[in-house]
């Protein structure tokens, strides 16, 4: 019978400006920003800031020290607006076709809005925090029972998408920007449009109340920012400046400066009283999708397409604190030999506590995906492959450089460690698999048969033999001294994704885009059996250090556990979540009592083997 079980420990793996997160609740999946941010908002106090962004993600940011304070994965597709209530205490996200509230204090989803049949732009709560006001796609807004998620009303009138929505001051009112190039004031209670408000030329994309309850201000895809009065929905001023659509705009507290943002990729501050632009700040490489002043009116935060979020003095427009993070989907993951530690892999690398999921280092070098890790038997040298093309040895314990391995002319797809630590063989796009004497760093012996790329290679527990599987669909067994090619096995039916010997080297596993795992005798190279059961492209498949069990990855979100002699799956790891990740890699620690994941949502998963 097929179990699902729950995730017992999910790391973060964040690499941000001078920090690292430091906390990790349970049941939620922590990642980082890899894609464009929709999405910002101050805390009450100003301590911390939030931000959303396209890849589903909610960060949570210490704003004086740079800190990652925690990481949630919504399950959805883009956060376009965050709200905090006005005691901090609860959080308000835009996330996809439904509004979900947050707590802050540890990250956890308390309740889910739904009814909107088009995505959610933009949130809102009441003054008091007991109601949300959303603005979708479908040109409704809605209004929500923040205590029992009940659907109050729902809000008619605007042609287009609906931007941007807010509570007034005194929460009689509620105010609203459209594609249709309109503002709308509404009276909450009977749900009807008080005033229109006419003159932009392009879609509004979003609207702000002064704090003295008096002004709007909107931003426009006709390039301007505009001043309204409430009272009478009069224009009182336009702020020409951009150079291309305006994305957001907001007043400071004392409601004397305007803040806004532009795919012009700038930040603009205006003095209202004038209409001035006292500065322009430059420094986001695409589109600026959000910004707004801080509390105290001292800092400006920005987001934007490049992924970045940025905090700025609003005195002097210096650039302050760049929230970038470079980690992408996890690729390779390895356990360290005394099961203390995880080492996870894209871009950089990541060395964990396996304990307490602490970030203890971040290792940079490589200028592409770093495609396997290897550990020495002593856990001292980490050894890592990479898509640029390079082979690199480094100190475990302080990710000091040693060496470089350069030889293959293509990426390197696949690396293995010999038993005796004295030689590495690599795979790569080139074709060719390269043997390497560690010592020296010199290339020992190229072995070239393959007609298409090499992706996964393993050295036998003798070191005598070297297996290969490539997008040529066949598995190759080599002779390490020589070179010679003892054996070739026509496999699968798709691209070999992974080799693996078994711990006394009488059996190999081979994964394949075929969606199938095979057991093969490694001196005949005579099929034994194949396990079925993934519905996609099997990534990974390892023996268990007693040899009794597999563990495999794929891309349909598993990793399974299998019985080597019964031709079983004895358990499925899989995400309680509203959609499953790619899984790249699963490999179990050497204590053989955990199994590593590393998924395409930038999560390293651990799980307890049953």
């Amino acid at each position: 019978m097929k179990l699902r079980i729950f995730l017992i420990l999910i790391f973060l793996l964040a690499v941000c400006f001078n920090a690292a997160s430091q906390e990790f609740p349970s049941g939620y999946p922590h990642i980082s920003h890899s894609s464009p941010v929709f999405a910002a908002a101050w805390s009450p106090d100003g301590r911390q800031m939030i931000s959303g962004a396209f890849d589903g993600t909610i960060k949570f940011w210490n704003t004086a020290t740079g800190e990652i304070i925690r990481t949630v994965l919504t399950g959805e597709d883009t956060v376009y607006s965050l709200a905090y209530s006005s005691n901090g205490r609860q959080i308000a996200a835009a996330c996809g076709e439904a509004v979900k509230l947050i707590n802050p204090s540890n990250g956890r989803e308390t309740r889910n809005f739904t009814g909107h049949s088009h995505w959610v732009y933009s949130v809102s709560f009441s003054p008091d925090g007991n109601r949300i006001a959303s603005a979708s796609a479908d040109n409704t807004i809605k209004i929500w029972d923040v205590s029992s998620g009940r659907e109050i009303k729902t809000l008619q009138g605007h042609s287009d998408w609906v931007s941007s929505v807010l509570f007034s001051i005194d929460a009689k009112q509620i105010i609203s920007a459209s594609g249709d190039k309109t503002i709308k004031i509404w009276d909450v209670q009977s749900g009807d449009v008080l005033n229109t408000l006419t003159g932009h030329t392009e879609a509004v994309n979003s609207v702000n109340i002064s704090n003295d309850a008096q002004y709007i201000v909107s931003a426009s895809s006709d390039k301007t920012v505009r001043l309204w009065e409430i009272s009478t929905g009069e224009l009182v001023r336009t702020f020409a400046g951009h150079s291309n659509p305006v994305r957001s705009a907001g007043f400071n507290s004392d409601g004397t400066r305007i803040v806004s943002c532009s795919d012009d990729k700038t930040v603009k501050i205006w003095d209202v009283s004038s209409g001035s632009v006292p500065r322009t700040i430059a420094g986001h490489s695409k589109i600026v999708n959000i910004t707004a002043f801080n509390p105290d009116n001292t800092l400006v935060v920005s987001g934007s397409q490049d992924g970045m979020v940025k905090i700025w003095s609003a005195a002097s427009s210096a650039e302050l604190k760049t929230f970038s993070i470079r980690q992408g989907e996890i690729v390779s993951v390895k356990v360290s030999p005394d099961s203390k530690y995880i080492a996870s892999a894209s871009t950089d690398i990541t060395i964990w506590d396996i304990n307490t999921g602490e970030n203890l280092r971040t290792i940079r070098g490589h200028t592409s995906e770093v495609t396997a890790l290897l550990f020495s038997s002593d856990g001292k040298i980490l050894f890592s492959a990479s898509l640029d093309g390079t082979i690199k040895q480094w100190e475990a314990d302080t990710g000091f450089h040693i060496n470089t391995f350069s030889g293959h002319s293509n990426g390197v797809c696949d690396a293995s460690l010999s038993s005796d630590a004295q030689y590495i063989v690599s795979a790569s796009h080139d074709k060719t698999i390269k043997l390497w004497n560690v010592k020296t760093g010199e290339e020992v012996r190229t072995f070239t048969g393959h007609a298409d790329s090499v992706y996964t290679v393993d050295i036998s527990p003798n070191g005598r033999q070297i297996a290969s599987g490539s997008a040529d669909k066949t598995i190759k067994i080599w002779e390490t001294q020589t070179g010679k090619e003892i054996r070739t096995i026509t496999a699968h039916s798709n691209f070999i994704d992974s080799v693996s010997y078994s711990p006394d080297g009488k059996f190999l596993l081979s994964s394949s885009r075929d969606k199938t795992i095979k057991l093969w005798d490694a001196p005949s190279g005579k099929l034994i059996r194949t396990y079925i059961g993934h519905t996609d492209r099997v990534t990974s498949a390892a023996f268990s250090p007693n040899g009794k069990q597999i563990v495999s990855s794929s891309h349909d979100g598993d990793v399974k556990l299998w019985d080597v002699n019964k031709n079983i799956e004895i358990i499925t790891f899989s995400l309680l979540m509203n959609y499953k990740p790619r899984v790249y890699q699963a490999v179990f620690s050497p204590d053989g009592k955990r199994i590593v994941s590393g998924a395409g949502n930038r999560a390293v998963y651990l799980w307890a083997v049953p």
